[in-house]
């Protein structure tokens, strides 16, 4: 967001001490932060400013708009009031999210919640897909299975078929790739398939965003990688 936006990060002062800078921008004497990016379409609205990093010496203020500063592009979120979010550009693709200062915390989180990308896990998203992966790992090892590592993706849909008895309906779902050997699990693979060819190397879970419950258990052979752009869980 720094280059998309205004200078910031954290700089140190003399004696040891640091000032952090914030992303902002300025419009019509409102204040806006940045709370993160999103992929969703906007429409240029107006040309903001755009606040400086003032990070080095002693007392420091930090993020701070000059007298003549410099100015950017705000743009505005459909069904979303320019008073409370303005988009600023980050790339072709994708925007930083501002939100006004005056708006309370709660809803500051609400906004981006709901604007942030749909690929983007939250920090509840991971803690969930940690748990999920706990069970199954301890379940493994169980079956003497080695483990080599375990990703994370997210996506929408629902599952109408399940294999577990769980529901996945709340409209979210998080895709687990756990990847290693696992010597008791069989599948019978496809005519003429080698022994190399039918020899599982990742366990595939699909869980509901909201609950947790694993709705789907499924396998994969062959050479097995983590998705692109999937996060990266830490073994238990």
């Amino acid at each position: 967001m720094c280059a998309a936006a205004a200078g910031c990060g954290t700089g140190q002062l003399e004696g040891g001490a640091s000032a952090d800078c914030a992303s902002q921008v300025r419009l019509d004497d409102r204040v806006y932060t940045s709370h993160g990016f999103t992929n969703r379409d906007a429409t240029r609205f107006a040309e903001a400013d755009r606040a400086e990093c003032h990070d080095v010496g002693r007392n420091a203020p930090g993020s701070v708009f000059p007298d003549q500063p410099a100015h950017v592009t705000a743009w505005s979120f459909a069904g979303y009031p320019t008073d409370k979010v303005l988009g600023v550009r980050f790339d072709e693709d994708s925007f930083g999210v501002y939100v006004a200062d005056t708006v309370s915390r709660a809803e500051s989180e609400r906004i981006f919640q709901e604007l942030r990308p749909d690929d983007l896990l939250s920090d509840r998203e991971i803690a969930l897909a940690e748990a999920v992966l706990r069970e199954e790992v301890e379940e493994q090892r169980q079956q003497d299975a080695t483990l080599e590592s375990a990703s994370v993706t997210v996506g929408s849909g629902r599952v109408k078929q399940t294999n577990t008895g769980e529901t996945c309906d709340s409209g979210r779902l998080l895709h687990l790739r756990l990847i290693g050997a696992f010597p008791h699990i069989v599948t019978t693979g496809f005519p003429g398939a080698s022994a190399e060819e039918m020899t599982v190397r990742a366990v595939l879970l699909t869980a509901d965003a909201e609950s947790g419950q694993v709705c789907l258990v499924g396998v994969k052979t062959g050479e097995v990688q983590p998705l692109p752009g999937a996060t990266l869980l830490d073994l238990p």
